[in-house]
């Protein structure tokens, strides 16, 4: 039942209710086509991971989170022994070189969580949250920094508006920044679109 209610509220639709400037859209797809375009100059440096780099994200692992739907925690890395950094290195940079990205990477378990101190029985009333494997979390902490991060200030594609991984910037201030934003357009009545 939650399956179902999840996948039918996480199913993006095109309905008529919903007002949608057709402009937005297209320029939107636009830039979206040209950071495409220029995204190909990312496979320029190969990537890969040592023992070391694995031995790295395993080390900023948080301990007592919830898994995955494999059921493997970050003390399963971290105290795992040196073969297990090493199976996990192989893995990761058969990835990278085949550049083909596990199935099993790509699923997540879903968990209801419910909103406050609403009526627990109705659906409305409560969030999923999405709990992927701990393996995933770390090659895309790995790709990050090996490659997104170098990539992106190289190429420019970091605004200074951005708030993640910009030093001496918080959450707090993007949020600021993001309700600056929405105030301004609001008190115009003009379109305002955040994502």
């Amino acid at each position: 039942m939650w399956a179902a209610y999840f996948k039918q509220l996480y199913t993006p639709t095109q309905s008529s209710d919903i007002a949608y400037d057709e402009e937005f859209r297209i320029n939107l797809e636009a830039e979206l086509c040209e950071i495409t375009k220029s995204n190909e100059r990312i496979g320029e440096d190969n990537i890969s991971f040592s023992t070391d780099n694995v031995t790295s994200i395993c080390c900023e692992l948080k301990n007592k989170k919830a898994p995955g739907y494999d059921g493997i925690v970050a003390e399963h890395f971290k105290y795992g022994g040196s073969r297990c950094i090493e199976v996990v290195t192989d893995i990761f940079n058969s990835i990278c070189r085949l550049q083909i990205i596990p199935q099993q990477f790509k699923k997540g378990l879903v968990i209801p969580i419910p909103k406050g101190d609403k009526d627990q029985s109705i659906r409305d009333n409560h969030r999923g949250i999405t709990l992927l494997q701990t393996m995933r979390k770390m090659f895309e902490k790995g790709i990050y920094k090996e490659r997104i991060k170098i990539w992106s200030r190289k190429y420019g594609m970091i605004d200074d508006l951005q708030g993640a991984d910009q030093e001496s910037c918080s959450s707090l201030e993007t949020n600021w920044v993001v309700r600056e934003v929405i105030s301004h357009y609001t008190e115009r009545n003009t379109p305002v679109f955040v994502c």
